[in-house]
């Protein structure tokens, strides 16, 4: 544990496992008191119980960013918790592709509402919270985006579209709260090993994805959740106070096109 986010709110959607659990705990270990949402409550209590045994404060905030009553709710059970909001990981997503004409409505509706209309959501509701603290530290926001959005991956027209609106809203945001002492950054993982894979096909098909996967990026594996989270803890905290607007990709070199 250390004190670098010592009196810090912080509130991470997604953040029951992969990445967003690595954010999570990688800011409670800094010292932030740490509310945490998604959709699966004994998700989310099972990763509350992970961060709370190695030392941390957690708190479950269960809800869908896609509703707006539950986006506003989250954000007020965490400030009614812990006094506050100062940091604002939007991190909920789901990754549904395939070729434009074999995608159902369903598909394409999940991926607006979950990718990017759901950090908008979000971040209304948080934004009377995060302009409080103008005078003494600021506020941030992390988006987590996609690398695919530097480059271009077949069968990822939709959710590349969204995570393109997620780094467009990044710049934005950064520009129209910067006077609010606001700071907001997006991240953009590449491949990164998660459940979510395990959720989507078998085993044995997860472990060849993940070798080619290795063999496509220049660094030559696929990234970890610890490897978003050493980047997310660093645009939360006071080292990258002079930082805004930042898309910044973070992908073992994938997106450079080298595979």
């Amino acid at each position: 544990m250390s004190a670098q986010l010592a009196g810090k709110v912080a509130l991470v959607t997604g953040g029951g496992s992969g990445i967003g659990h690595g954010i999570a705990a990688k800011l409670a270990a800094a010292g932030a008191r740490v509310a945490i949402s998604g959709r699966r409550r004994e998700t989310l209590e099972a990763a509350v119980r992970a961060i709370t045994g190695a030392g941390g404060e957690a708190l479950a905030v269960a809800g869908d960013v896609v509703r707006r009553q539950d986006a506003s709710r989250m954000v007020e059970e965490t400030v009614a918790a812990w006094g506050g909001l100062h940091i604002l990981v939007n991190n909920a997503g789901v990754a549904p592709g395939g070729p434009l004409s074999k995608m159902t409505d369903e598909d394409i509706d999940a991926v607006i509402d979950v990718d990017l209309k759901g950090p908008i959501h979000v971040t209304r509701a948080a934004l009377p919270h995060l302009r409080r603290h103008k005078d003494d530290g600021g506020a941030v926001v992390i988006n987590i985006s996609s690398s695919v959005t530097h480059s271009v991956v077949v069968n990822t027209s939709v959710y590349s579209a969204a995570k393109a609106g997620v780094d467009q809203l990044t710049r934005c945001w950064a520009l129209e709260l910067a006077p609010d002492r606001v700071r907001c950054n997006a991240i953009c993982p590449g491949i990164v090993d998660t459940p979510i894979f395990r959720a989507m096909m078998p085993e044995a098909a997860v472990e060849r994805f993940l070798k080619q996967a290795a063999k496509l990026t220049p660094l030559g594996r696929p990234g970890r959740p610890q490897d978003i989270a050493a980047l997310a803890l660093y645009l939360a905290g006071p080292e990258s106070e002079w930082m805004t607007g930042a898309v910044i990709t973070l992908d073992g070199g994938i997106s450079l096109g080298a595979g």
